[in-house]
Formats: C-alpha cells, structure tokens, sequence
C-alpha cells in the first residue's frame, strides 16, 4: 500500500477531465452547428473550407454585380427607345416639309421642332447617367474628336454676397469694386477701401484654384495677422468674407482663364438702412397719410461719413428726437436749427401750395415739390427734394378691364390652363412722373387723355374701385461737399422713399386730405439709423471677358466592365459607340428647303439604323448578363452545399458522442469517489495497532 502518491486518484482524474474536454468539444460544435470551429478541429479541412468560402462570397457580389450591369443596359435601351421615338417624329417631319405644299414661312415652323428635337438627343446623349456614369461618355482611351464647337472659355458662378458693417471694416471695404488679377502665378483680388487705402490678397496659384473647382474664399488670402493687418479683427477673425468661384471649360488652358478674368471686376456698394416718421413740432404724431416708418436707403456716399456708430440696441424700433444716439441724422429747419420735440415749426421747407390749401384741381396741374432739411454728422445739412413717383397697383383691379396693364402667367395641368396669376405690371412705366404734387395725383387716376388706369378711377375722385401704394422717393444733396474713400468728392448723399397705401375708399381729395395734414409746415420729418448693426455692404460677382474656345465633340468606344466572377479574369466587357448628334450625322440637319428634307430623310434612315444597331447589342449583352448570373447562382449554391459537407456539424452523431460523453463522465465522478478506499484501509490498520 502507498500513502504518499494516491496514484488510483490521479489516474481517475486524468481520465475524467479527457471525457471533460472532449464533451465541451462536443457541445460547441452543437452550439455552433460548425464541426471546424479553429484550425485544430481539422487543419486541412479548414484551409479547404477558408477558400471555398471565399469563392462563395464571390459569386454573390459577383451576381450581384451581373444585376448592375443589367440594369445599366436596361436604362442606356430605355434612352434609346425614347431616341428611336424622336428620330421617328423627325423622319415625319422631314416628310412632310418635302412636301410641294409648304411655303418657307411652314417649313421654318416645321425646322423649329426638328432641331428642338435634336437638342432633346444631345441632352440624352449627355446626360443619361447610371450611378452618375455618364453612358455615352467616351472611354479615354478610344477618345478621338470629330468635331469642335465653340463654347465660352470661363463663366464666372452667381454671387451676391451681402455682409454686415461693422466699425471693424468700415475702412476697408471697397468703395468702388474688386479687381481680379490673374497672371502665369495665379489669381488675387485687389481694392481701394474707403479709407482710402490699397489691400490685396494673396495670389492662390493655379494648381490650388483647379484642386477647388477654381473657388476660393478671399478671406483664407488676407494674409499674416501679425496685428497691423486691418483685413483682422481684435479677436484674429477677418472682418468680412466673400467666396469667388467660376466654372472652366475642359479644354481651357492656363493662358485661355487669364484672357477670361484679369482685370475683371466684383461691383460693391455700402448702404445704411434707414427708417423715418413724421411729428407735429409739439410732439404729437402726424396725421398718418404715410406708413408708420418709410423704407429709406442711404446709399454709400452718406455711408462714408458714419458707420452707425452709437447705434441702439436692436429693440429699439423709434427714437426720440432728444436721444443721445441718435446722431446719424437730425431735421433741421431752414435756418439750419436743429428740431426737437420743444421746437415750433418743422423740417419741411416746401410745400406745394395746392397741398396746402387741399385744391384737387390745383393739385392735379402742380408741378411743385416737396423739400425737407436734415443735419447729418460728418457732412453738414442735407436737403431731401422729391424726385420721382411711382405706383404700384393692388393685384384686385379687375383683370378684364386692365388686361393690356398687367401681365398675366398661366399655369398647365395635363394640357390644359387650370390658373393664371399676375407675374408684373406691363404698364409704359409705373414712374408717372417727377416728384411733383401734380405727378402723385396723376398716380391716383391716371394720367389725364392718355387712358392709363392709375389706382382709383379714372373719373377725377369719383366712386373708387382700385387701391395699391403710391411711393415718393427723395434724392438727398449735401450743402457742402465731402471726401470719401481714395480722396473721391461728393455732394449726393442718396435717397429714401416715402411709401403711402391708397384703399378702394380713398378718392383723390382724401388722399390730398391726408398728405397735406401730414406734410404741413409743423411737421418734422425725422430720418434716423436703423436698429443697430443695419448697415450692409454687397458684392456682386464678376462677368467674365468673351473668349471662346473650340471644345471637340468627341466619338469612340464606350467601354463596361461587369465583375460577373470571384476570379481577377472573371469579367465581362460590354463595348458600344459613343453615341452624339454628330456622330449619327444629324448635327447639321435641318428641313428648310425641298433638297435639305431629302437629306435629312436619309440622313434620319442611317442614324436609325446605328441606333437599332445599338439596341441589338444591348439586347445581347443583357441575354449574356442573365445567363451569368443563372450560372453564378449555380456554382455559389454547390459549392456551398460542398463547404457545408467539410464545415458543419453531423447532428445526429454529435449527439449520440455527447450522450456517450456524459455517460463517462458520471462514470469518472463515480470512480474519483472511490480511490480513497485505500488510504482509508491504512488508517483502519493503524487504528488496530
């Protein structure tokens, strides 16, 4: 007997954790349903398993792929069914313009159809496009030019870019536009800003313009801000932005760009936004014959002069006259005082006497206009004199009795006018005259013997039927001349308009009613600054220089390649003809005489025939495509059936294994209880002693 090693012990141990191990074996390729979980369970079988599994794989993207391709050919035949349709309708009325009938007049109706109709080909041509492809575009290298068309070299994209004025970039803003410079190193844009200093960027060079679709953002080229720089910000921000883009045509050249946009310019302008009212000189509101606040622009003359500095917060809509910001403009009266709310007679220096004494008959013959003054900081006194009328009529004056007034649009629904709606007044011109008392009755009722419908009746004040917005615009001209931007000189400050409404209720003498209680000689009118941060400056983009290149129309070879395989040379090429107007021989077709219809009936004959050509091939290459797809489908689904053989689990004998394993297994629990009967019959022997 041995105590020290319990060898039946350990031998029981070693046996129960071999059944152990191979039940978990088991019982993970059960819970797998994989007989070959890692390359120990079969190193070969795994390998074997490994690569059919990738040419299963495959052949599922591959039939995949057959279906693209597919579906290509099914949209390029769609295309060319449509083209067949057009040729026909073109073979038809190349027919029947050959007819001795026609006069030249018809014919050239019939020829307008003809050749919209070849722009519908070339529209398909170009642009029919399969996830973006581009189906009749050329393989590059089967490109050959036929044919060249002339095309403008650099059209420069839409731009009008409006900022914010801020006392940050008052000063170096442009105060007359944006000059393009472009040479063999690049591109920059230079100005003179209004404080009468010279900025430009930094040139952006050609390799950069062209890796960016030829835009770029002028303030990426302000340059270093080392701290002088004024094109920065306290904070290092550029103090305005305005992106520069223009499209090029392929076969442009560097030299063919430059002769486009050097020396090009982006117009600029800088306006205040400005509102006014009206008060009677004790305070108290005027009678409101006018809007609430007039849309008023200072253009950038007076803009020069004050950047809005001192400007309220933007919750303020109306200032008092007395308030300490309100220092852009302030109504002053003749004698150049300035009018506050304690003051005894108003800013309107003017006023046509037939106002004043509310004659319609006077009024509608006044040639007298309306003056007001102002104060303005930096500048000096302003007047404001009327300077123009216009009208706008509301759009429920009868149609039928203005129809030769308004310009009508109609809108279609399967052929046929459902709707129209008023697109613009086509009257001679809304501007009815220039600024006179005179010219702003001539609005209400038209201007007299000439039968133009103004926006009451035309019965001098009788029963109204009409209405719309009468607008009053002042032109504004200093007393003293001021300096602006590059040492420039100007007495003009701008303009604003005074709009009023006229209801279907007013006639002539109630309007002259109201105008005349509002604009009286009591009256102040006060022009004051936007609510804060209102001032704007605009670009507007450049017109690139007429320069036209021959761009080639290109034919050859356009090439598909399907994917129809797992295998690198497992691939189906699909090549067809570039198709274009040109290359069909209808570029230049027309039905304008007897000899051109002839031509373009046969001309028509020989494109159909490449068309039907075309069709033909595309209706093979889809029978080929079907079949490889069949044939993909066929081999992914035997290999995997082979794959399945070496890879996945035999159930039915993995569970008869299991129940024999767990046998055991109680089996060795059973035997490990036992092998310590014999240290036990040691112990009982000395217990005897």
């Amino acid at each position: 007997m041995i105590v020290s090693h319990n060898l039946l012990a350990e031998n029981a141990n070693r046996q129960f954790n071999i059944t152990n191990r191979r039940k978990s074996s088991v019982s993970e390729k059960l819970a797998s349903g994989y007989r070959i979980n890692r390359a120990a369970d079969g190193a070969a079988e795994l390998a074997i398993s490994e690569k059919m599994r990738r040419q299963i794989r495959g052949l599922r993207q591959a039939a995949e792929n057959v279906q693209e391709g597919i579906s290509y050919i099914q949209v390029a035949d769609g295309a060319l069914n449509e083209v067949h349709d057009i040729m026909h309708r073109m073979n038809e009325l190349a027919i029947k313009s050959a007819n001795g009938t026609l006069q030249e007049e018809d014919r050239e109706y019939v020829d307008n159809e003809v050749q919209n109709l070849k722009s519908e080909l070339d529209r398909i041509f170009d642009n029919t496009t399969f996830n973006e492809k581009r189906i009749w575009e050329p393989d590059p290298n089967t490109k050959v030019p036929i044919d060249y068309e002339k095309k403008q070299a650099v059209t420069f994209n839409y731009n009008y870019n409006t900022m914010g004025v801020t006392n940050a970039n008052c000063g170096v803003l442009a105060s007359a536009n944006y000059k393009i410079n472009a040479d063999a190193s690049g591109v920059n844009v230079s100005w003179i800003g209004w404080d009468g200093v010279g900025y430009q960027t930094e040139t952006v060079d050609w390799d950069t313009l062209k890796a960016n679709n030829y835009s770029f953002e002028m303030s990426d080229y302000f340059g270093t801000d080392d701290g002088t720089n004024k094109l920065y910000d306290d904070n290092g921000n550029p103090v305005f932005k305005n992106k520069i883009s223009f499209s090029v045509e392929e076969s442009a050249t560097v030299d063919d760009i430059i002769t486009c946009i050097n020396g090009r310019t982006m117009s600029s302008d800088s306006y205040a936004s400005m509102q006014g009212r009206f008060e009677n000189a004790n305070g108290s509101s005027a009678s409101n014959a006018f809007e609430t606040y007039s849309s008023s622009i200072v253009y950038e003359a007076a803009f020069a002069s004050n950047h809005n500095t001192g400007a309220a917060s933007s919750s303020v809509n109306i200032r008092d006259f007395d308030a300490a910001d309100d220092v852009f403009l302030n109504p002053m009266d003749e004698n150049g005082n300035i009018i506050t709310a304690s003051s005894t007679s108003g800013n309107i220096t003017s006023i046509p006497i037939a106002a004043v004494n509310k004659d319609v008959a006077a009024a509608q013959t006044s040639t007298d206009k309306w003056e007001m003054s102002f104060y303005m900081d930096g500048v000096g006194k302003v007047t404001a004199t009327s300077s123009a009328v216009n009208y706008y009529a509301s759009s429920d004056l009868a149609q039928d009795d203005y129809e030769e007034w308004w310009e009508w649009r109609y809108r279609y629904q399967n052929g046929q006018v459902v709707d129209k709606y008023q697109a613009a007044i086509v009257h001679p011109s809304n501007e009815c005259g220039a600024g006179t008392l005179g010219s702003v009755m001539a609005a209400l009722t038209g201007a007299k013997g000439t039968g133009t419908p103004g926006l009451l009746t035309n019965t001098n004040g009788g029963d109204a039927d009409g209405g719309g917005v009468i607008r009053l615009t002042f032109n504004l001209e200093s007393e003293n001349q001021y300096t602006y931007g590059d040492g420039k000189t100007s007495s003009n400050v701008g303009s604003f308009v005074l709009s009023f409404a006229v209801s279907s209720s007013d006639t002539e003498q109630s309007v002259l009613d109201r105008i005349s209680d509002a604009l009286s000689s009591t009256t102040i009118y006060d022009l004051y600054s936007g609510s804060g941060g209102s001032d704007s400056a605009y670009i507007r983009s450049a017109t690139a220089k007429t320069h036209q290149i021959d761009v080639p129309i290109y034919a050859g070879k356009c090439k598909l390649v399907i994917q129809a395989g797992p295998e690198p040379e497992d691939d189906i090429d699909i090549i067809y003809d570039a198709l274009s107007t040109r290359y069909l021989g209808l570029k230049d077709l027309d039905v304008l005489t007897p000899d051109a219809c002839n031509e373009a009936i046969e001309s028509i004959k020989n494109a159909m025939t490449i068309v039907s050509r075309q069709r033909a091939d595309f209706g093979a290459y889809q029978n080929r495509l079907e079949h490889a797809y069949n044939n993909d489908k066929n081999i992914e689904e035997n290999t995997q059936y082979a794959e399945s053989k070496i890879r996945d689990t035999d159930m039915a004998k993995a569970m008869v294994e299991y129940s024999g394993l767990g046998i055991l297994q109680q089996v060795g629990q059973a035997m490990l209880a036992q092998t310590n009967t014999t240290q036990q019959a040691v112990l009982h022997l000395l217990q005897s002693m």
